[in-house]
């Protein structure tokens, strides 16, 4: 396998996409078909990563059952181009696994591990818990540095001792990191970027592959090439779209709602976000709303997405 973990490692790279979850209006069911259309817009415009997450993908929300079938419907639709990468739950070993041995069957390209709730895994159980699941389903891994924790260089040291663990999602905002997992870890581990392109704009200038975004949902063409600017060493350049988003970016996170802002702006721009499910997300302020929208319309993107 170290080949196709070889291979996955070098396809893991530009915009990461977290994907959200649409429900429909009246019944809050998952709006597959809403889904659907949203990915066959994004690899329109040549996203190149779509990742289901415990979060922006809102599981707290979910069944197992629906979990299942929001990964089915992505793995599905996008149909082998861009890179998918399916997400567990925050749950035991034993379900994580018979997941990872649904989501390898399926054709994910990769499975993002969570697990159930603090207190965080020592190094040592770390290792165990990821090689564990690499040792019962075919699929590369990748190693979630807010929800395994703890966030230390030696964490990553042991779980890289299993070699289906391909990549991280880097949580905190923590610059410095960013350098030490460059120099630590080289090219052995793909770094993503998961707070947003303000964070990305320096991770990406510290070695890291990828970032995720609150804006490329609904933006995702100026996104996406915002990242491959970075990618590229176009960092002047990137710097105009980052300057365009970042009150838009201010905005979102004073919500203090962030999935729920998203899916705004995707509404606003001919997406299907569709409403958030009780208590998943409180529903925007008529106030709260009017100033996203007026945000996300000074920048210029609705246009051109």
């Amino acid at each position: 396998m170290t080949g196709t973990y070889e291979t996955a490692r070098a396809r893991l790279r530009g915009l990461v996409l977290n994907q959200p979850t649409p429900y429909r209006a009246g019944d809050l069911a998952v709006d597959h078909a809403g889904l659907r259309d949203n990915i066959e817009r994004w690899l329109a415009h040549r996203v190149p990563v779509i990742m289901l997450t415990a979060g922006t993908s809102d599981f707290a929300s979910l069944s197992e059952e629906e979990i299942r079938a929001l990964t089915r419907t992505t793995v599905e639709a996008v149909a082998g181009r861009a890179f998918v990468i399916a997400c567990t739950g925050p749950w035991w070993l034993g379900r994580t696994i018979q997941f990872a041995r649904f989501c390898a069957d399926l054709g994910a390209d990769a499975l993002m591990v969570v697990k159930t709730e603090p207190p965080a895994m020592s190094p040592e159980d770390a290792e165990r818990f990821h090689r564990a699941i690499a040792d019962a389903a075919s699929i590369p891994l990748v190693y979630h540095s807010y929800l395994v924790g703890p966030k230390s260089i030696e964490t990553l040291r042991r779980v890289l001792e299993v070699p289906a663990v391909i990549a991280m999602k880097q949580e905190t905002n923590d610059f410095m990191q960013y350098a030490l997992l460059r120099d630590s870890f080289g090219d052995r581990l793909g770094v993503m970027a998961g707070a947003g392109g303000e964070l990305a704009y320096y991770a990406h200038q510290c070695g890291a592959v990828g970032s995720l975004t609150g804006t490329g949902q609904w933006a995702p063409g100026p996104e996406r090439r915002f990242v491959e600017q970075m990618l590229t060493g176009d960092f002047a350049g990137a710097r105009e779209h980052l300057d365009r988003i970042l009150p838009y970016r201010r905005s979102w996170a004073a919500t203090n709602n962030n999935t729920v802002a998203i899916k705004f702006a995707m509404d606003l721009a001919g997406f299907c976000g569709g409403p958030p499910r009780p208590m998943a997300g409180i529903a925007l302020t008529a106030k709260q709303q009017d100033e996203l929208a007026e945000i996300v319309r000074a920048t210029g993107l609705i246009s051109r997405t």
